[in-house]
């Protein structure tokens, strides 16, 4: 509805023009948005980064909800989309999708493989930085680039992921999560990229 539009637009300005701003007016602009993202297409996603920023600064545990939180440039651009119009009035389709493409994946600590069903493997060693990584990073990772290696076979179409990491598929279902900061990064990037 148009008055919870410029609701969550003028919620999300107020924030972005402060230079901080309370524990409790931040905490009220996530719920306003957790009420929208199941209409708004990637609302889940966009919400996601507020939600890792406000973890970095805040605790509630360890602090009181009149506590300042620092508005820094990478938050604003966040709030940004929030305050698009457009992006307020993308819906999410009631429809179910059958998908084009079923992409299976797998990774270890060694290296990391895929196949897509209509015809193609790849597979690969992690570099030694990347070896080290949490084994569920290591997993949306080879999902992540298995889809680059087969961008063009993949592009426009409607892709289901086999994957039998119960939290890498939950970080996909849910556009990202807020346990592990490093895999929310990663699901925002992978997402982004399907955008």
């Amino acid at each position: 509805p148009d008055d919870r539009i410029v609701k969550v637009q003028a919620a999300a300005k107020a924030i972005r023009g402060a230079s901080e701003v309370k524990a409790r007016q931040f905490l009220q602009l996530l719920g306003l948005l957790n009420s929208c993202i199941f209409q708004i297409q990637w609302g889940r996603l966009f919400t996601r980064p507020l939600q890792v920023y406000l973890q970095a600064w805040w605790k509630p545990s360890q602090g009181h909800i009149d506590d300042l939180i620092p508005i820094r440039p990478n938050l604003r651009r966040h709030l940004l989309w929030w305050e698009n119009e457009e992006n307020l009035r993308r819906g999410v389709s009631l429809h179910y999708w059958e998908p084009d493409v079923v992409l299976a994946s797998d990774a270890s600590m060694e290296g990391w493989g895929a196949y897509l069903e209509q015809g193609g493997e790849v597979n690969g060693k992690w570099p030694e930085d990347q070896s080290l990584k949490h084994i569920n990073w290591l997993e949306m990772k080879a999902i992540f680039n298995a889809l680059l290696h087969f961008e063009s076979r993949v592009t426009g179409t409607k892709i289901r992921v086999k994957c039998d990491n119960t939290t890498v598929v939950a970080y996909l279902n849910k556009q990202g999560g807020t346990h592990s900061t490093s895999l929310c990064y990663l699901a925002w990037d992978l997402l982004n990229w399907c955008r």
